[in-house]
Protein backbone atom coordinates (compact mmCIF):
# COMPACT_ATOMS: atom_id res chain seq x y z
CA UNK A 1 0.00 0.00 0.00
CA UNK A 2 2.77 2.45 0.91
CA UNK A 3 4.47 1.83 -2.42
CA UNK A 4 1.20 2.51 -4.24
CA UNK A 5 0.72 5.75 -2.32
CA UNK A 6 4.13 6.98 -3.47
CA UNK A 7 3.41 6.04 -7.09
CA UNK A 8 2.50 8.61 -9.73
CA UNK A 9 -0.54 6.40 -10.39
CA UNK A 10 -1.87 6.72 -6.83
CA UNK A 11 -5.10 8.38 -7.99
CA UNK A 12 -5.86 5.38 -10.22
CA UNK A 13 -4.82 2.90 -7.52
CA UNK A 14 -7.01 4.63 -4.91
CA UNK A 15 -9.99 4.49 -7.26
CA UNK A 16 -9.30 0.77 -7.85
CA UNK A 17 -9.14 0.18 -4.08
CA UNK A 18 -12.50 1.90 -3.63
CA UNK A 19 -14.03 -0.26 -6.37
CA UNK A 20 -12.76 -3.41 -4.64
CA UNK A 21 -14.00 -2.33 -1.21
CA UNK A 22 -17.39 -1.36 -2.63
CA UNK A 23 -17.71 -4.84 -4.14
CA UNK A 24 -16.77 -6.42 -0.81
CA UNK A 25 -19.26 -4.33 1.10
CA UNK A 26 -22.01 -4.88 -1.48
CA UNK A 27 -21.61 -8.64 -1.09
CA UNK A 28 -21.53 -8.24 2.71
CA UNK A 29 -18.17 -9.94 2.99
CA UNK A 30 -17.24 -8.23 6.26
CA UNK A 31 -19.07 -7.66 9.49
CA UNK A 32 -18.69 -4.56 11.61
CA UNK A 33 -15.37 -3.66 13.22
CA UNK A 34 -15.23 -5.40 16.58
CA UNK A 35 -12.94 -6.71 19.29
CA UNK A 36 -11.37 -9.99 18.22
CA UNK A 37 -13.05 -12.77 20.25
CA UNK A 38 -10.85 -14.77 22.66
CA UNK A 39 -9.18 -17.76 21.05
CA UNK A 40 -9.17 -16.31 17.54
CA UNK A 41 -6.12 -15.04 15.71
CA UNK A 42 -7.23 -12.70 12.91
CA UNK A 43 -5.60 -13.36 9.56
CA UNK A 44 -3.62 -10.57 7.97
CA UNK A 45 -4.18 -9.07 4.55
CA UNK A 46 -2.31 -7.60 1.63
CA UNK A 47 -3.28 -5.29 -1.19
CA UNK A 48 -2.22 -6.61 -4.60
CA UNK A 49 -2.08 -4.16 -7.50
CA UNK A 50 -2.15 -5.17 -11.16
CA UNK A 51 -2.25 -3.20 -14.38
CA UNK A 52 -4.51 -5.03 -16.84
CA UNK A 53 -3.22 -4.87 -20.42
CA UNK A 54 -4.72 -5.66 -23.80
CA UNK A 55 -3.03 -7.77 -26.48
CA UNK A 56 -1.01 -4.71 -27.53
CA UNK A 57 0.44 -4.21 -24.07
CA UNK A 58 -1.62 -1.07 -23.41
CA UNK A 59 -2.90 -0.48 -19.86
CA UNK A 60 -6.69 -0.64 -19.95
CA UNK A 61 -7.50 -1.07 -16.27
CA UNK A 62 -6.01 -0.60 -12.81
CA UNK A 63 -7.00 -3.52 -10.59
CA UNK A 64 -6.65 -3.65 -6.80
CA UNK A 65 -7.40 -6.87 -4.95
CA UNK A 66 -7.64 -7.46 -1.22
CA UNK A 67 -5.97 -10.79 -0.43
CA UNK A 68 -6.23 -12.56 2.91
CA UNK A 69 -3.04 -14.09 4.29
CA UNK A 70 -4.57 -17.52 4.61
CA UNK A 71 -1.27 -19.20 5.45
CA UNK A 72 -1.97 -18.32 9.11
CA UNK A 73 -5.19 -20.35 9.16
CA UNK A 74 -5.17 -23.48 11.31
CA UNK A 75 -6.64 -26.74 10.07
CA UNK A 76 -9.67 -27.85 12.06
CA UNK A 77 -10.23 -24.42 13.59
CA UNK A 78 -10.87 -21.92 10.81
CA UNK A 79 -10.88 -24.27 7.84
CA UNK A 80 -11.62 -27.94 7.20
CA UNK A 81 -11.37 -28.45 3.45
CA UNK A 82 -9.79 -26.48 0.64
CA UNK A 83 -11.53 -25.97 -2.67
CA UNK A 84 -10.70 -25.07 -6.23
CA UNK A 85 -14.10 -24.38 -7.82
CA UNK A 86 -12.78 -23.74 -11.31
CA UNK A 87 -12.81 -25.69 -14.53
CA UNK A 88 -9.96 -28.15 -14.97
CA UNK A 89 -7.68 -27.57 -17.97
CA UNK A 90 -8.53 -30.98 -19.38
CA UNK A 91 -12.26 -30.26 -19.20
CA UNK A 92 -11.72 -26.88 -20.83
CA UNK A 93 -9.83 -28.37 -23.78
CA UNK A 94 -12.45 -31.13 -24.17
CA UNK A 95 -15.26 -28.55 -24.27
CA UNK A 96 -13.44 -26.57 -26.95
CA UNK A 97 -13.25 -29.65 -29.15
CA UNK A 98 -16.91 -30.48 -28.38
CA UNK A 99 -17.99 -26.96 -29.35
CA UNK A 100 -16.03 -26.95 -32.60
CA UNK A 101 -17.53 -30.29 -33.61
CA UNK A 102 -21.11 -29.18 -32.94
CA UNK A 103 -20.49 -25.66 -34.28
CA UNK A 104 -21.43 -24.09 -30.97
CA UNK A 105 -20.39 -20.62 -29.84
CA UNK A 106 -18.26 -20.25 -26.74
CA UNK A 107 -18.68 -17.12 -24.65
CA UNK A 108 -16.21 -15.92 -22.05
CA UNK A 109 -17.92 -14.24 -19.11
CA UNK A 110 -15.96 -12.38 -16.46
CA UNK A 111 -17.97 -12.20 -13.23
CA UNK A 112 -16.59 -9.39 -11.10
CA UNK A 113 -15.52 -10.65 -7.63
CA UNK A 114 -16.98 -14.08 -8.42
CA UNK A 115 -15.42 -15.67 -5.34
CA UNK A 116 -17.44 -13.41 -3.07
CA UNK A 117 -20.61 -15.34 -3.85
CA UNK A 118 -19.49 -18.30 -1.75
CA UNK A 119 -20.32 -18.32 1.96
CA UNK A 120 -17.93 -19.55 4.67
CA UNK A 121 -19.07 -22.04 7.30
CA UNK A 122 -16.18 -21.40 9.71
CA UNK A 123 -15.80 -18.35 11.96
CA UNK A 124 -12.88 -16.34 10.57
CA UNK A 125 -11.65 -12.86 11.46
CA UNK A 126 -9.30 -10.55 9.59
CA UNK A 127 -7.37 -7.47 10.59
CA UNK A 128 -9.21 -4.32 9.54
CA UNK A 129 -8.10 -3.53 5.96
CA UNK A 130 -6.67 -0.10 5.29
CA UNK A 131 -9.13 1.93 3.25
CA UNK A 132 -12.19 0.30 4.76
CA UNK A 133 -14.54 3.19 5.49
CA UNK A 134 -12.53 5.55 3.29
CA UNK A 135 -9.00 6.91 3.47
CA UNK A 136 -8.60 9.28 6.35
CA UNK A 137 -12.12 8.54 7.59
CA UNK A 138 -12.62 7.92 11.30
CA UNK A 139 -13.88 4.50 12.24
CA UNK A 140 -14.82 2.73 15.45
CA UNK A 141 -11.68 0.60 15.35
CA UNK A 142 -9.91 2.92 17.83
CA UNK A 143 -12.27 1.70 20.56
CA UNK A 144 -10.78 -1.79 20.47
CA UNK A 145 -7.42 -3.14 21.58
CA UNK A 146 -7.39 -5.82 18.86
CA UNK A 147 -9.88 -4.70 16.20
CA UNK A 148 -10.91 -7.07 13.43
CA UNK A 149 -13.77 -7.82 11.07
CA UNK A 150 -15.48 -11.16 10.62
CA UNK A 151 -15.32 -12.64 7.11
CA UNK A 152 -18.63 -14.09 5.91
CA UNK A 153 -17.75 -14.82 2.27
CA UNK A 154 -14.77 -16.39 0.59
CA UNK A 155 -12.08 -14.00 -0.64
CA UNK A 156 -8.75 -14.51 -2.36
CA UNK A 157 -6.06 -15.97 -0.15
CA UNK A 158 -8.24 -17.97 2.22
CA UNK A 159 -7.92 -21.74 2.31
CA UNK A 160 -11.57 -21.91 1.24
CA UNK A 161 -11.03 -19.73 -1.85
CA UNK A 162 -10.67 -21.08 -5.37
CA UNK A 163 -7.52 -20.77 -7.44
CA UNK A 164 -6.51 -21.10 -11.03
CA UNK A 165 -6.59 -19.23 -14.27
CA UNK A 166 -5.96 -20.06 -17.93
CA UNK A 167 -4.02 -17.51 -20.00
CA UNK A 168 -3.77 -16.99 -23.71
CA UNK A 169 -0.71 -18.91 -24.89
CA UNK A 170 1.14 -16.47 -27.14
CA UNK A 171 0.66 -13.56 -24.75
CA UNK A 172 1.91 -15.63 -21.81
CA UNK A 173 4.95 -16.90 -23.71
CA UNK A 174 5.89 -13.39 -24.76
CA UNK A 175 5.51 -12.27 -21.16
CA UNK A 176 7.82 -14.90 -19.66
CA UNK A 177 10.39 -14.52 -22.44
CA UNK A 178 10.58 -10.84 -21.64
CA UNK A 179 10.61 -11.54 -17.90
CA UNK A 180 13.69 -13.76 -18.23
CA UNK A 181 15.37 -11.55 -20.87
CA UNK A 182 14.97 -14.18 -23.59
CA UNK A 183 12.58 -12.27 -25.86
CA UNK A 184 15.41 -11.54 -28.33
CA UNK A 185 17.12 -14.94 -28.07
CA UNK A 186 17.94 -16.98 -31.17
CA UNK A 187 15.20 -19.62 -31.71
CA UNK A 188 16.00 -23.35 -31.78
CA UNK A 189 13.96 -26.26 -33.17
CA UNK A 190 13.94 -28.59 -30.18
CA UNK A 191 13.22 -27.91 -26.49
CA UNK A 192 16.21 -29.93 -25.27
CA UNK A 193 19.54 -31.28 -26.41
CA UNK A 194 20.13 -34.97 -27.09
CA UNK A 195 21.15 -36.74 -23.89
CA UNK A 196 23.95 -39.29 -23.71
CA UNK A 197 23.50 -42.72 -22.16
CA UNK A 198 27.01 -42.28 -20.80
CA UNK A 199 26.32 -40.83 -17.35
CA UNK A 200 29.63 -38.92 -17.32
CA UNK A 201 28.60 -37.07 -20.51
CA UNK A 202 24.94 -36.45 -19.74
CA UNK A 203 24.50 -32.66 -19.91
CA UNK A 204 21.16 -32.87 -18.09
CA UNK A 205 22.25 -35.22 -15.34
CA UNK A 206 22.40 -34.42 -11.61
CA UNK A 207 25.03 -32.11 -10.15
CA UNK A 208 28.45 -33.62 -9.54
CA UNK A 209 30.69 -32.66 -6.62
CA UNK A 210 32.97 -30.30 -8.55
CA UNK A 211 30.02 -28.21 -9.80
CA UNK A 212 28.79 -25.13 -7.96
CA UNK A 213 25.13 -24.62 -7.13
CA UNK A 214 23.58 -21.60 -8.83
CA UNK A 215 23.28 -18.44 -6.77
CA UNK A 216 20.27 -16.19 -6.28
CA UNK A 217 21.02 -14.18 -9.41
CA UNK A 218 19.74 -17.14 -11.45
CA UNK A 219 15.91 -17.27 -11.08
CA UNK A 220 15.81 -21.04 -11.58
CA UNK A 221 12.73 -21.75 -9.45
CA UNK A 222 10.78 -18.89 -11.02
CA UNK A 223 11.63 -20.15 -14.50
CA UNK A 224 10.56 -23.70 -13.63
CA UNK A 225 7.25 -22.41 -12.27
CA UNK A 226 6.56 -20.37 -15.41
CA UNK A 227 7.41 -23.27 -17.71
CA UNK A 228 5.47 -25.77 -15.60
CA UNK A 229 2.30 -23.74 -16.01
CA UNK A 230 2.79 -23.64 -19.77
CA UNK A 231 3.60 -27.37 -19.97
CA UNK A 232 0.40 -28.22 -18.10
CA UNK A 233 -1.95 -26.05 -20.14
CA UNK A 234 -1.05 -25.70 -23.82
CA UNK A 235 2.44 -27.08 -24.49
CA UNK A 236 2.74 -30.86 -24.13
CA UNK A 237 5.89 -30.64 -26.26
CA UNK A 238 7.89 -29.29 -23.31
CA UNK A 239 6.35 -31.52 -20.63
CA UNK A 240 9.24 -34.01 -20.57
CA UNK A 241 12.11 -31.55 -20.36
CA UNK A 242 10.37 -29.32 -17.79
CA UNK A 243 9.69 -32.35 -15.60
CA UNK A 244 13.35 -33.32 -15.95
CA UNK A 245 14.73 -29.87 -15.11
CA UNK A 246 12.36 -29.50 -12.17
CA UNK A 247 14.09 -32.41 -10.42
CA UNK A 248 17.19 -30.30 -9.93
CA UNK A 249 15.46 -27.31 -8.32
CA UNK A 250 17.11 -27.97 -4.96
CA UNK A 251 20.67 -27.73 -6.38
CA UNK A 252 20.68 -26.51 -10.00
CA UNK A 253 23.94 -25.94 -11.85
CA UNK A 254 24.95 -23.88 -14.85
CA UNK A 255 24.24 -26.93 -17.06
CA UNK A 256 20.65 -27.01 -15.88
CA UNK A 257 20.26 -23.26 -16.39
CA UNK A 258 21.51 -23.77 -19.95
CA UNK A 259 18.74 -26.37 -20.30
CA UNK A 260 16.20 -23.79 -19.13
CA UNK A 261 17.46 -21.32 -21.72
CA UNK A 262 17.17 -24.02 -24.39
CA UNK A 263 13.45 -24.33 -23.60
CA UNK A 264 13.04 -20.56 -23.76
CA UNK A 265 14.78 -20.45 -27.15
CA UNK A 266 12.45 -23.17 -28.39
CA UNK A 267 9.44 -21.16 -27.21
CA UNK A 268 10.90 -18.09 -28.89
CA UNK A 269 10.44 -19.84 -32.23
CA UNK A 270 7.06 -21.39 -31.40
CA UNK A 271 5.18 -18.51 -29.76
CA UNK A 272 2.22 -18.93 -32.12
CA UNK A 273 1.97 -22.70 -31.77
CA UNK A 274 -0.96 -24.12 -29.85
CA UNK A 275 -3.47 -26.91 -29.59
CA UNK A 276 -5.45 -27.32 -32.80
CA UNK A 277 -9.10 -28.46 -32.67
CA UNK A 278 -10.35 -29.66 -36.03
CA UNK A 279 -13.97 -30.27 -35.10
CA UNK A 280 -13.68 -34.02 -35.39
CA UNK A 281 -15.37 -35.80 -32.50
CA UNK A 282 -14.29 -39.42 -32.70
CA UNK A 283 -13.81 -41.72 -29.76
CA UNK A 284 -11.46 -40.78 -26.96
CA UNK A 285 -8.06 -42.37 -27.65
CA UNK A 286 -5.20 -42.69 -25.20
CA UNK A 287 -1.54 -43.61 -25.64
CA UNK A 288 0.88 -44.55 -22.90
CA UNK A 289 4.50 -45.59 -22.88
CA UNK A 290 7.37 -46.06 -20.49
CA UNK A 291 11.07 -45.68 -21.16
CA UNK A 292 12.85 -48.42 -19.23
CA UNK A 293 15.79 -47.03 -17.26
CA UNK A 294 15.23 -43.58 -18.79
CA UNK A 295 17.15 -42.14 -15.85
CA UNK A 296 20.41 -44.08 -15.65
CA UNK A 297 21.55 -41.99 -12.68
CA UNK A 298 18.66 -43.18 -10.47
CA UNK A 299 17.81 -46.41 -12.25
CA UNK A 300 14.21 -45.31 -12.78
CA UNK A 301 11.89 -45.22 -15.78
CA UNK A 302 9.97 -42.34 -17.35
CA UNK A 303 6.24 -42.73 -17.90
CA UNK A 304 4.15 -40.66 -20.27
CA UNK A 305 0.64 -40.61 -21.64
CA UNK A 306 -1.51 -38.53 -23.95
CA UNK A 307 -5.26 -38.57 -24.61
CA UNK A 308 -6.86 -37.26 -27.80
CA UNK A 309 -10.48 -36.45 -28.56
CA UNK A 310 -11.08 -36.37 -32.28
CA UNK A 311 -7.38 -35.93 -32.91
CA UNK A 312 -7.13 -32.97 -30.52
CA UNK A 313 -4.81 -33.32 -27.54
CA UNK A 314 -6.72 -32.73 -24.32
CA UNK A 315 -4.68 -34.49 -21.62
CA UNK A 316 -1.03 -35.48 -21.18
CA UNK A 317 1.65 -36.12 -18.60
CA UNK A 318 5.31 -37.04 -18.36
CA UNK A 319 6.63 -38.17 -15.01
CA UNK A 320 9.41 -40.31 -13.52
Amino acid sequence: MEEAKKSTDWREWRAAINVELESLQKCRVFGAVQETPPGFNPVGYKWVFVKKQNDKGEVVRFKARLVAQGFTQRYGLDYIDTYSPVMDHITFRYLINFSVHHQLCLHLVDIVTAYLYGNIDQEIYMKVPEGLGGFGASTSRSKFQAPSVRIYCSIYGLKQAGRGVLLHQSTYIHKILKQFSMDKAHPVRTPMVVRSLDMSRDVLGPRIEIEAVLGHKYPYMAAIGALMYLANTTHPDIAFVVNLLARYSHEPTLRHWTGIKQVFRYLRGTEDMGLYFTGSYDNLIGYADVGFMSDPHKGKSQTGYVFLSGGATISWRSVK
